[in-house]
């Protein structure tokens, strides 16, 4: 944004050098990219007279002139195609250096002595034009003087503003702003008007189809404007900032912009069919053309400015070729309305058009601010384009939007400060911000609308601290807040399981949440993929809904290196879709296992491979250190797994995840040629089911009594299954259960196999006898006799 000195100065007195002002103001929040000097005129620039003017013989677009500086006469041989006998004009004299490496000598051109240069603004340094020469008022210059321009020297200061500060988009927000360094109330431009007698209504009608879109629309009737280059002080303005001048109407829209920050449109009155102005939604697929001559194919999201016919113009963003001001132009309708910045900026992106109009309706602009911004260019049109006002304004504004009141303490001040601000300072500065305050603690802070970003007490202190100066608050060696720091048990939970896997011998990985198509066709189980709507690319065009394909890459990756001995793992989101707005958001933990069980090679023991049991171990260590009371592991055949290693996990009756070996079909995909097991955990119920360490309970100081089963069950019974149902058969005296033998062979029938379980049952109240121990035992058996058909085997 650029913003120009001279032209705050004509809101408020700045006695600041150009350099102490960019300080102040990137210490109130606005960054000074750039200071762009004033224009200093050479030495040596004197006005001189055209006399004469011939076409040069040898050359169709030079001309020989004689020019007199006062009783010396030049002959100067010019290349531009406006010069002309009896024009006053600057004159960069012999010697004159225009810049480092370029200084006037004579020369020959074509034969012909030239002894100087007719200069054009810009090379002066005035502006950019130098589609000719800079020809002078006789009524401000003669011949013979020094040159000195009309175009009061100016500095420019090219500003970074946040996207939270619309207000500041403009020279009065900056102005407003400087107010307050410089203890001034700002003076607004006159805005007051002369009208005639011919009602605005009588000429144009509007409707607000979509209030929400739209909530207010305001318009006026300019008849009889007289379209003309701008007069060389408006032209010189939009210079300053650098804005090309059109003519006097586009010219005057422009200023308006850069001067109070809301953007405003001229159509020509009479392109307009049946003199109405209906703002409505597109039709999906509707064309549109635009100022710049690009069509458009709109959506049914797009918000558009129609006459009872067409469409006009992209609301906020850009008018229409169809209802452009022209030469031809007499009568305009002005428009200077309010739209909502989400619906202007989907537009603008969808489109990729952004302009200064969209820019800051989709941050938002002051919908009460449209009133003051039409009078003040309507004002301009009557002074500049002659044009003959109609009485009124058309302003549809269905819901007014007002002020919001936000309280402040001045306790709260201090604690996030560190500073005590005095009461009277703090009013002050919101003062000169423009908003009104009532009491003194706390404070009532009634916030204009031109300031959407203040919504919280927070961004109030902001605002005093910003005005009160950083360099205000001295350091101190005292806390003021409380070091104590309270971590969320969901927050601790998930650095308790990084720290678990990170200590068993997993590498953590981080992948990219979005995948390209190919991984999750291959992933997904039966679910639609969840698709981005703009997509930097091919290969972030879908939202991952596991985790499995970014370890599948990472796996990939380190095998194609020579590193295959893995175990990794990753916490993150996934993203599951649903017929919802928004899709259901999971966050899981996620690992893969591939290579030998041991990453270097051991002297005496022997290599041996990753399998499904030392992930299976894996997993019960894992619940065991979080006392979630393990997992039920129901074999289930599930899409990425071999049929013979797929296991749903149970967690308290709910579903928590799953683990198996991937089959191959997943690992030719990724071009993996060893066996990968893997797993995937919700932690959301793990969160549920996590019981912290609450007290120490000592190791019972009563023997433990073990009791050994052999069962026989049939071959295709998981030994999972088996342990399930003892655990749910065993009352809390059973303490372990581990399985230490599994055989087939002659004594036992075929189609079945032989499970030996060692059973291991404890009291911390007494010692347990066979009475107490029986029952239990029985009781399990018995189950296994009736869920699973099992036998003892004697």
């Amino acid at each position: 944004m650029k913003i120009s000195l001279n032209w705050l100065k004509t809101f408020l007195t700045l006695d600041f050098k150009p350099a102490d002002l960019a300080n102040r103001l990137t210490m109130i929040g606005f960054e000074v990219e750039d200071v762009i000097d004033g224009k200093t005129i050479p030495e040596g620039i004197v006005v001189g007279k055209v006399v004469r003017a011939e076409k040069h013989p040898n050359a169709d677009k030079l001309t020989i002139c004689d020019v007199a500086l006062g009783t010396e006469k030049l002959q100067i041989v010019c290349g531009a195609p406006n010069v002309a006998e009896g024009q006053l004009v600057p004159i960069a004299t012999v010697g004159t250096r225009l810049s480092e490496d370029f200084e006037i000598k004579p020369v020959k051109l074509r034969g012909f002595e030239s002894n100087g240069m007719i200069c054009s603004e810009r090379e002066l340094g005035l502006s950019d034009a130098h589609d000719g020469i800079m020809v002078l008022d006789p009524a401000e210059y003669q011949s013979g003087q020094s040159f000195k321009p009309s175009i009061q020297s100016d500095t420019v200061f090219d500003l970074s503003i946040t996207p939270n500060r619309p207000d500041c988009l403009s020279h009065i927000g900056i102005a407003r702003e400087l107010g307050i360094l410089t203890d001034q109330v700002i003076t607004l431009p006159d805005a007051t008007l002369t009208e005639d007698e011919q009602p605005a209504n009588k000429f144009c009608t509007i409707e607000i189809h979509d209030p929400e879109a739209c909530p207010r629309y305001s318009a006026r009737v300019i008849r009889n404007v007289k379209i003309a280059p701008s007069p060389k002080w408006l032209q010189d303005r939009l210079d300053a900032v650098g804005i090309r001048a059109i003519n006097n109407v586009v010219d005057i829209t422009n200023l308006i912009l850069m001067e109070t920050g809301h953007p405003l449109h001229a159509f020509d009155y009479d392109q307009l069919a049946g003199q109405k102005i209906i703002v409505r939604k597109a039709q999906k697929g509707e064309k549109f053309t635009t100022l710049d001559g690009q069509s458009h194919t709109l959506t049914a999201d797009d918000l558009l400015i129609a006459d009872s016919e067409k469409g006009i113009a992209l609301a906020g963003i850009m008018g229409g070729e169809n209802s452009e001001v022209s030469d031809q132009t007499r009568n305009i309708l002005l428009e200077s309305a309010y739209f909502a910045p989400m619906t202007i900026r989907k537009t603008a992106k969808r489109l990729e058009l952004s302009t200064e109009a969209s820019q800051r309706f989709e941050r938002g602009c002051d919908p009460n601010g449209t009133l003051f911004a039409l009078n003040r260019a309507v004002k301009l049109f009557a002074k500049v384009a002659e044009g003959e006002i109609a009485k009124g304004i058309i302003d549809v504004y269905p819901k007014s939007i007002v002020p919001w009141t936000v309280s402040m303490r001045s306790a709260r001040i201090e604690r996030v400060l560190g500073v005590s601000v005095p009461t009277d300072d703090v009013i002050k500065i919101l003062a000169g911000l423009g908003l009104q305050t009532e009491g003194k603690d706390p404070i009532s802070v009634i916030v204009p609308t031109y300031r959407p970003d203040l919504k919280e007490e927070i961004d109030l202190i902001e605002e005093v601290v910003r005005h009160y100066g950083y360099d205000n608050i001295e350091p101190q060696f005292e806390a003021k807040n409380t070091l104590d720091a309270y971590i969320e048990r969901d927050l601790e939970l998930v650095e308790s399981i990084r720290d678990y896997f990170s200590g068993t011998g997993f590498s953590e990985v981080l992948t990219t949440s979005m995948v390209p198509e190919s991984a999750v066709k291959i992933i997904q189980d039966k679910r639609e993929p969840l698709s981005v709507q703009n997509p930097l690319s091919p290969d972030t065009a879908f939202m991952r809904s596991s985790l499995i394909s970014g370890l599948l890459d990472s796996v990939k990756w380190n095998c194609n290196r020579s590193q295959s001995n893995l175990r990794l793992f990753e916490i993150g989101q996934i993203f599951i879709k649903q017929n919802q707005p928004l899709p259901d958001e999971k966050q899981v933990v996620s690992g893969a296992l591939t290579g030998q069980s041991r990453p270097r090679p051991h002297w005496k023991k022997d290599e041996t491979a990753v399998d499904f049991f030392q992930l299976k171990g894996t997993l019960e260590s894992f619940a065991n250190r979080f006392r979630l009371g393990g997992f039920d592991m129901i074999s289930k055949q599930l899409f990425l797994f071999n049929p013979s290693a797929s296991i749903e996990l149970i967690l308290n009756n709910e579903h928590i995840g799953w683990m198996g070996e991937l089959n191959d079909s997943i690992l030719k995909s990724w071009d993996i040629e060893d066996p990968v097991y893997a797993f995937e955990l919700e932690i959301t119920p793990l969160f549920r089911a996590y019981k912290p360490i609450q007290k120490y309970r000592p190791i019972s100081k009563y023997p433990s009594v073990k009791r050994d089963l052999a069962i026989v069950v049939d071959e295709r019974v998981y030994v999972g299954d088996i342990k399930n149902r003892i655990q749910k058969s065993g009352t809390n005296i059973l303490t372990q259960i581990d399985f230490f033998d599994q055989y087939q062979g002659e004594q036992v029938e075929d189609g079945k196999k032989s499970v030996a379980v060692s059973l291991t049952f404890t009291s911390h109240e007494n010692t347990l006898s066979d009475s107490v121990i029986d029952p239990v035992i029985g009781s399990i058996v018995q189950s296994l006799e009736s869920e699973m058909s099992a036998t003892l085997r004697t």
